[in-house]
């Protein structure tokens, strides 16, 4: 008979799979405005003819608030509670004992979470419903929803996961699929926006969009995929409002919630120079198109530094080797030295060490204001060990994270830039880096939010420093316990990192529609985020952090680190005979955004041991876009000043192999006025600015700051590019 094997059980044909309970998995996510409400389905079903404890560790997005678990099968509807975690965990484990059913669900990080399902009877067939709410940001006006499928694999060192508890191995690395499994993932997505929904794509997956007079129905082409990617859809509305303003009484106990949006518009101010330091993870698990794409996007970055900066350049793996011993001052000669080490990279340098080349760029010049962006695909197990080190770092550096490929880390990439006042971003294959790099520097230019008041009406807080990353057209929100109910409008008082003040105002209070009927539940999680929002005195300041956020996650019944979900079945099932089974249910291994995986890991603890995989890229409609060659020649030729002088770049511009630059410079009228070289110079430059302007194939905005520099340096030699329009035109035409 035919062998298979799944997840290391090997039997003959079906076996294997008839020990994975878990049959299929359905995604319902309905999105109203910037509030989305997400209920995920697990179906259970025990083919075996003994009770089996089926335990499936899955990821959900990082912002996320769990405040909803059922179990429902064809004679009953099973509501959880949320208990303190351990009171939890002997309420299943006692259940269990007494021959009950039990359905635990746990948090195992900020984005990893397990359920447990717990005696299982033969034929017993159950589905299991998680709801979560969160709020969606907004990004150059739209939106993204996010929602991971599967644990990537990721690399913990050596001496942290000796460290670890057997169990937390477990849940970081559940047992991988060697075949396709027997579940896969169903979509229904509903979305509705004030003033209509312009546009929804997914860079993830072939979808189905159906437009409605009022909504718009989203669900996957193919009716059911594979669990081996993160699902995306990008959202367009007609507007974005950014000015809402909701209160709504709270359930849970005496007084009010509000909610409140502020969409900052900052005053234009002088560059300043700036001390820039790139990381980019060259270990295994960015080998193909992912270290490409960060290689593309650093030498973008440092087409787009300005004089008068300094920068280094940290490439890192397993070990980690950088381009200056200290920051160097940025010129045409560190620029050419730099595009060399960058185009010389690649993805061979192992597992994914991130924290040395961290500890490396904050204790090298110590003295120095820095920002670091972090370009990586965050796959780690050693986060708190990070996030510890940055949070205690002296001078932190504001830190801007972009996570590459189809499963990128939300842990990593969001919690470094919060706890910096820097900002993350996510690039799937597909999309372009482009408005990724061009958001990250113009955050750069804006300083951090140090302390915030908020006047609700009348009802005034002070809130500690935020840490808040003010972005442009970007609405900020806030939400906060009332004692009364809040009337008129909301404003906002923000002192900035360079000593300015900047006050915003929100748009009327209006009662809370039910689209965001769980502001109580994101509340709670905002709370339990910002623990410093205590007030100032209080005698909840005597009690340790964890019973406070135990408290407050139990009386808004969420999940937490602290707290979790638990019902048992009453019915005792008297037929069970010995003892339970446990089967831990096998995810699929990620489909990678490159060839070959690297799966890094120090497991088991006494050894270090490295999986490796090898997976087909799912080129098809998936495939990342070819970079435009004339695009990319412009940003490798551009210099630090800020012009081009490279005859060629005009064969390529304007499709003329005959056209030289003394031409250029004759038919713009610049010869006499200048020598020779300068002349050619600003030929060059009025060409590839009219190119970048007028016919590149691409926003302008995603080359703004390499624009910027070339306009600053025309205008040093006294060249104002719109002079010369109607002259350039000619040259594109003829």
């Amino acid at each position: 008979m035919e062998e298979k094997q799944f997840c290391g059980l090997i039997g003959s044909t079906g076996k294997g799979e008839a020990q994975i309970a878990l049959r299929g998995v359905a995604a319902r996510i309905k999105v109203v405005n910037n509030a989305c409400q997400t209920t995920i389905e697990q179906h259970y079903v025990n083919t075996e003819n003994i009770p089996i404890e089926a335990v499936y560790s899955f990821p959900l997005p990082m912002d996320a608030t769990v405040c909803g678990f059922k179990i429902t099968d064809a004679e009953r509807e099973l509501v959880a509670r949320v208990m303190e975690r351990d009171t939890a965990f002997d309420a299943y484990d006692q259940a269990l004992a007494n021959n009950h059913s039990a359905y635990l669900l746990d948090q195992d990080t900020p984005n990893h979470f397990t359920c447990s399902v717990g005696n299982l009877a033969p034929g017993q067939d159950v589905v299991v419903s998680i709801t979560y709410v969160q709020l969606l940001r907004s990004r150059d006006g739209s939106y993204r929803v996010s929602l991971p499928s599967v644990i990537a694999e990721v690399y913990t060192p050596l001496d942290v996961a000796r460290k670890m508890d057997p169990a937390d191995l477990d849940r970081l690395y559940p047992p991988r699929a060697l075949n396709k499994l027997p579940y896969g993932l169903s979509l229904e997505a509903e979305i509705s926006m004030q003033g209509g929904v312009k546009s929804v794509d997914s860079p993830s997956h072939p979808i189905r969009v159906e437009m409605g007079e009022d909504s718009v129905r989203i669900s996957f082409s193919s009716g059911e995929v594979q669990m081996d990617r993160d699902l995306v859809l990008n959202i367009e509305p007609v507007q974005v409002s950014g000015k809402l303003a909701y209160f709504c009484p709270d359930p849970f106990q005496e007084g009010w919630i509000g909610y409140a949006e502020f969409m900052p518009k900052l005053p234009e101010k002088a560059r300043q120079p700036k001390n820039i330091i790139f990381i980019i993870d060259c270990s295994g698990s960015m080998r193909g198109s992912s270290i490409e794409s960060a290689k593309s996007a650093l030498l973008l970055l440092l087409a787009s530094l300005r004089e008068g900066d300094r920068f280094n350049i940290i490439a890192f793996g397993s070990d980690f080797h950088s381009l200056f011993t200290s920051l160097n001052s940025y010129d045409d000669s560190s620029l050419d030295k730099a595009r060399a080490w960058v185009q010389a990279l690649d993805a061979d340098l192992g597992g994914t060490e991130i924290l040395s080349p961290l500890k490396h760029a904050l204790e090298t010049d110590p003295e120095d204001t820095k920002n670091i962006i972090l370009l990586t695909d965050g796959e780690v197990g050693n986060n708190s060990q990070i996030q510890d080190y940055v949070r205690k770092a002296p001078n932190r550096p504001r830190i801007f994270t972009i996570g590459l490929g189809r499963n990128a880390d939300e842990e990593l990439i969001k919690s470094l830039p919060r706890l910096t006042g820097g900002e993350s971003e996510f690039a799937y294959p597909g999309e372009r880096l482009e408005p990724v790099i061009g958001r990250h520097l113009a955050r750069m230019d804006n300083p951090v939010v140090t302390s915030l008041s908020l006047n609700w009406g009348g009802q005034s807080r002070q809130l500690d420093s935020q840490c808040i990353c003010l972005i442009p057209n970007e609405p900020l929100y806030f939400m906060e316990h009332l004692d009364r109910q809040p009337e008129g409008k909301v404003s906002l008082v923000a002192s900035l990192a360079d000593g300015t003040t900047l006050s915003l105002e929100s748009g009327e209070l209006q009662p809370c529609p039910q689209s965001h009927s769980g502001l109580p539940q994101l509340y709670a999680k905002h709370r339990l985020q910002n623990p410093g929002r205590t007030p100032s005195g209080s005698r909840q300041r005597m009690r340790s952090s964890r019973d406070i956020a135990t408290e407050i996650a139990v009386k808004y019944q969420i999940l937490s680190e602290f707290t979790s979900f638990v019902v048992s079945d009453p019915r005792r099932n008297e037929s069970l005979k010995g003892g339970i089974e446990l089967r831990r249910v096998p995810v699929a291994a990620t489909l990678a955004y490159h060839a070959e995986r690297i799966c890094a890991c120090a497991y088991p603890p006494t050894e270090s041991v490295m999986f490796y995989n090898t997976l087909l890229d799912n080129q098809n409609s998936l495939s990342s876009k070819e970079d435009d060659p004339i695009l990319s020649r412009l940003v490798l030729t551009q210099t630090a000043n800020g012009y081009w002088d490279k005859s060629q770049l005009l064969h390529l511009v304007l499709g003329n192999n005959k056209i030289k630059s003394k031409d250029v410079a004759d038919r713009l009228a610049l010869t006499g006025k200048f020598k020779p070289a300068v002349a050619k110079r600003i030929g060059i430059t009025l060409v590839v600015v009219y190119y970048l302007e007028y016919f590149a194939m691409i926003s302008s905005e995603e080359y703004q700051t390499m624009l910027d520099k070339a306009k600053e340096w025309l205008a040093k030699n006294k060249i104002q590019p719109e002079q010369y329009l109607e002259k350039i035109c000619r040259l594109f035409i003829d």
